[in-house]
This record gives C-alpha cells, structure tokens and sequence, in this order.
C-alpha cells in the first residue's frame, strides 16, 4: 500500500479504512479524517483525527484537558515505554482516549503520532469515542448466550433508544457495549454498569435498574 491522503470526510475506520486488516481493533467510531500517519506492516496511512459532537461541527479541547495530561504524564515520566500507562489513566479519567490528547501526549513523550494511534487501535479496551456516565456492558459469552442475554440487551436498546450503530444516548448518560466475558459465568447472564457487576438479570431487572440509574442522575 503506497502513502496516502485523504481529504476530510466521515465514515467508520474499521469498516472502510483498511478492512482487511483483522488484527487492528478500529474502535475509532465516526471522526473526521484529515492527516495522522498511521503504520500498518510497514505502509503508512496518513490519517489525522479531529472529534466532532452530534451536529458536525468540530471540537476543541479546553485547556484542563491538558493540564489534566500533563499530571499524568509527569506521574510516569516522560519516556516513550510510558505510553501505554499513560493512555490508560486518561481514559480512565474521561472514559474515552481524546484524539487530540493522544497526539499531545506522543509528543511529549518522544513517540511519533503513528506509534501512538497504532498502539490504541490495536488494542480493543481504549476507545477514542465519548462515552455517557454509565457505561453498560452486556456480557454476549456462551453461558450468557444460553440464558438468553441477547433479551437483556434488547430492553436495553429499547428502552434507551440505541442500537448496533448508536451506542451513548443523545444525553450522554448511558453508553451500551457488548463484550465477549466478563469474567462471572456462575452469575450468567451478567452486566455490568461502571464496572459494578448486576447478576442473573432479565428484561425486568433491566427496567428497574435504568430506573434506579435516571433517578441517580436527577
């Protein structure tokens, strides 16, 4: 694949960027392409990412952002082998890796901005899309399969009117995820809400527990 560029556009890097390339996670979501380079088996894309909100327009980070960066940075010291730890914190910070927090910090740390996107795209637990204050995740592993999790994930959907393709509610108060195992197969079908675990759950529990969740939003 020669050097590429793109002009500005939307679409969904992991479905028409480099679809054949299955061991790259693109969890990326809908961004803004202008120019990042990004390195794939000695090619290079280039690429960059720019974040927009729901009506298009694009998006500036305020400065805490950075300052918040900086602290993290410095607690780990600014050496290329800190990246990964570093990407960590700030998406345990913000709940999703900000783009333009990753290009910063590449920069600070000495690493090039392909080495950096590579890295978080390879790697299925960052993900560059905001996500709400509670994050669902519906364990899809067999033991929750055979107990009919797909219902549970169907209320879900329903009642918060998402789906396969919108994942964070317009408010972003819940984000909907789907994962392979959560680690709790006695507990199946199982979910959790920020890492808290709710076992044994059916489309009933579900109503009850958005419930309690909007009434802690209030």
């Amino acid at each position: 694949m020669k050097e590429s560029s793109l002009e500005p556009q939307y679409f969904k890097l992991k479905k028409e960027i480099i679809p054949k390339t299955p061991k790259l996670r693109w969890n990326i979501g809908k961004c803004l392409v202008k120019r990042v380079q990004i390195l794939y088996n000695k090619s290079v894309l280039e690429l960059n990412i720019t974040a927009k909100n729901s009506q298009g327009e694009e998006t500036m980070l305020e400065q805490f952002y950075y300052d918040k960066a900086d602290e993290i940075i410095a607690e780990h010291g600014k050496k290329q082998k800190a990246l990964i730890p570093i990407m960590q914190d700030i998406q345990n910070e913000y709940r999703y890796l900000p783009p333009e927090l990753l290009s910063y910090v590449a920069v600070q740390i000495g690493v090039t901005e392909a080495k950096a996107f590579s890295v978080a795209t390879f790697y299925e637990n960052f993900s560059f899309e905001k996500k709400g204050n509670y994050v669902i995740k519906v364990c899809d592993g067999t033991a929750c399969h055979v107990r009919k999790s797909t219902l549970i994930l169907e209320k879900l959907y329903k009642e918060l009117g998402l789906s396969k393709e919108k994942h964070t509610t317009d408010d972003m108060k819940f984000t909907i995820e789907t994962v392979s195992c959560l680690g709790a197969c006695g507990l199946a079908p199982v979910l959790t809400v920020n890492n808290k675990v709710y076992p044994s759950m059916n489309p009933e529990k579900v109503a009850a527990l958005l419930t309690e969740l909007r009434g802690e939003g209030q």
